[in-house]
């Protein structure tokens, strides 16, 4: 299981990312995808609802699922979600891939880093499987 971690509002751009690893036989969960709007700038300030609630829980056990978690850090984000996914990762002991560059320091201990997406499909194409099983060790 394949999970992608960036900010809410490049959902669009990764929906085909995603579908993407799905036709390559591997199993890619992300749901945060299929959300229906970006949260509101003022995020901060609103009390939490039991949708956001369900949201974080859902996030976290994809996570924890999964055998690889990949960051797009290719646009810059300010709500801070997909930093904390990956520290998430992390501190459960799984290695991450990055696309896009290292925004700071805790970018800089992905196990595979790649300029754009189409790099990082062709790895996972070409070496599907295998590229899991290393991204667990």
């Amino acid at each position: 299981m394949i999970y992608i971690a960036s900010n809410v509002a490049s959902r669009q751009r990764l929906k085909p990312i995603r579908q993407a690893i799905r036709d390559f036989g591997l199993s890619c969960s992300s749901s945060w995808l299929d959300i229906a709007t970006d949260y509101p700038g003022d995020f901060a300030s609103r009390p939490e609802t039991e949708e956001w609630a369900q949201e974080r829980h859902r996030d976290l056990r994809e996570i924890a699922t999964s055998s690889l978690v990949i960051i797009d850090t290719l646009e810059q984000s300010v709500t801070g979600g997909r930093e904390f996914e990956i520290g998430y990762a992390y501190a459960l002991g799984k290695s991450f891939w990055r696309v896009g560059p290292k925004r700071h320091l805790f970018h800089t201990a992905a196990a595979n880093v790649f300029e754009n997406w189409q790099h990082c499909l062709e790895v996972l194409l070409t070496d599907g499987a295998a590229s899991l099983k290393r991204a667990r060790a």
